[in-house]
């Protein structure tokens, strides 16, 4: 598989290291891939890059455009929550669970589709709110 086939669902914000090669330096793709995110206003992927890698769905960070909604909520099983919008105007609600020991054991990732940003927050649970709201105070 190549690089670029693997692009969509292997790349770390959070660090200089290439998560496609698995090299100590972005390759000119992932590069590519990270301006275009940044330039979106997408600095903190919240580990969706890692979950899309053991879990990918039919969408992947290139069409990523927006990313309002991060949770990370969850001690022994972390249970995790993104609201993503795609470039070709769909929204979803992308939502995971991994075990104690990360993404590549016991996990899962399930993408909803919604028709609008407000439709996808609209699905937001309690737990999911409160998470919302105490990163916003």
């Amino acid at each position: 598989m190549s690089t670029e086939d693997k692009l969509p669902i292997c790349f770390g914000l959070a660090s200089d290291h290439c998560m496609c090669c698995r090299v100590d330096a972005l390759t000119p793709e992932c590069q590519v891939l990270h301006d275009q995110l940044l330039s979106r206003g997408i600095t903190d992927l919240g580990g969706l890059d890692t979950a899309l890698e053991h879990h990918p769905q039919k969408w992947g960070l290139r069409d990523l455009v927006a990313l309002p909604v991060v949770i990370n909520d969850g001690n022994d099983e972390p249970h995790f929550t993104w609201v993503v919008g795609l470039a070709d105007g769909r929204w979803a609600a992308v939502r995971g669970w991994h075990d104690y020991t990360g993404w590549d054991c016991q996990s899962d990732l399930l993408t909803e589709w919604y028709p609008s940003e407000d439709a996808a927050m609209r699905t937001l649970v309690d737990w999911e709110r409160d998470a919302v709201e105490r990163e916003a105070a």
